[in-house]
């Protein structure tokens, strides 16, 4: 069920999901990807445990199922914002990588960490559409959409450029430190997206019904 929202709310619930996109877009391009890949061949990874990591966006997608019928009732924005604080806290895993005891550990933590960190976003992008809906009419939709995809691959775009300078000019003597480090402005980035989501207003209720 969609909340009506009055046009001015509408408006500045639009600026604000632009800044959102930006913010996804950095915490995302460097807490998953080619940084965490890199970060598993540092110890080691052998082709199963790195066939595991690329599967994990497409295997995890399935957790999205359970949402509408375990979360039925659920106002929208809270629940998105709800996964991705969750999201958020999932990924500070990657810092206990270092101290574990071997190679095979560390490897297998971050694909733990990994599976549950996109479980969990997959499960907060159930409720994005319906966001989505309630901040623009239809005829605009097309629009909004498209001026997040531009923010988002913009955002990208630093991202990439970020981890560019920081692994190629060898910033860090220490490789594994230069991509825990990626990950952890990631992760700050992951926690301004999902404190930005919370500012969004109210906008419906989980419905099940199809």
């Amino acid at each position: 069920m969609i909340i009506p929202l009055s046009r001015r709310a509408q408006q500045a619930a639009q600026k604000n999901l632009i800044l959102v996109s930006r913010a996804n877009a950095l915490g995302f391009g460097l807490s998953i990807g080619q940084v965490l890949f890199l970060l598993a061949l540092q110890y080691d990874a052998n082709d199963f445990q790195m066939g595991l990591l690329y599967a994990a966006q497409f295997v995890t997608v399935v957790s999205a199922i359970l949402v509408p019928s375990f979360l039925h009732g659920r106002e929208t924005s809270r629940t998105w914002c709800t996964f991705w604080y969750l999201r958020m806290f999932a990924g500070l895993g990657y810092f206990l990588v270092p101290f574990m005891g071997s190679n095979s550990a560390r490897v297998w933590l971050i694909i733990g960490v990994y599976y549950l960190f996109m479980g969990l976003r997959n499960m907060g992008m159930t409720a994005y559409f319906p966001v989505l809906k309630a901040l623009a009419p239809v005829r605009e939709q097309p629009s909004l959409m498209a001026r997040q995809l531009m923010a988002g691959q913009t955002s990208v775009l630093v991202a990439q450029s970020l981890c560019f300078v920081v692994l190629t000019l060898k910033v860090f003597p220490n490789e594994e430190m230069a991509l825990l480090l990626l990950i952890g402005v990631g992760e700050f980035f992951n926690l301004v997206t999902a404190y930005l989501i919370g500012r969004l207003p109210k906008t419906g209720y989980i419905d099940d019904t199809g």
